[in-house]
């Protein structure tokens, strides 16, 4: 009789353990992360304060792409891109160094440890020389 009330028991607490489980993991869920901005540069979101967009048509640009319009091609993503290279040439009218992408009115008000989050690429050749940079 008491192993069968141990095993009973087990039984129950192994059901309680299970629901909570179960609760905590639900619970887990809401309290994720939440997406309060997002740049797909697709909308135009941004500004360019320095500089300006454009190209010289071959291979210095600052400018968003799909890629197809620019001399090197990158995977993993979908969509737009900000793509920029060689901007201090002079190649195209607006360039400058630096040049600068800017958002603004992005409403953080109410919410405590923000992240930012970004994709960055650069080819495996010459094409970021050593006074490169971003800054976030």
């Amino acid at each position: 009789m008491r192993n069968y009330l141990l095993s009973a028991k087990g039984t129950k607490i192994t059901k309680f353990f299970t629901f909570l489980i179960g609760l905590l993991m639900i619970g887990g869920v809401s309290l994720g992360q939440t997406t309060i901005w997002l740049e797909d540069f697709s909308s135009g979101t941004y500004s360019v304060t320095a500089g300006g967009e454009g190209s010289d048509g071959t291979a210095d640009y600052f400018m968003t792409t799909d890629g197809a319009d620019i001399n090197v091609t990158y995977t993993g993503f979908t969509g737009n891109f900000f793509a920029a290279q060689d901007v201090d040439d002079g190649g195209w009218t607006g360039s400058a160094n630096p040049s600068q992408l800017t958002w603004s009115s992005i409403d953080v008000s109410g919410y405590t440890n923000l992240e930012i989050k970004g994709l960055f690429a650069n080819v495996n050749t010459d094409k970021i020389d050593a006074s490169d940079y971003v800054i976030i």
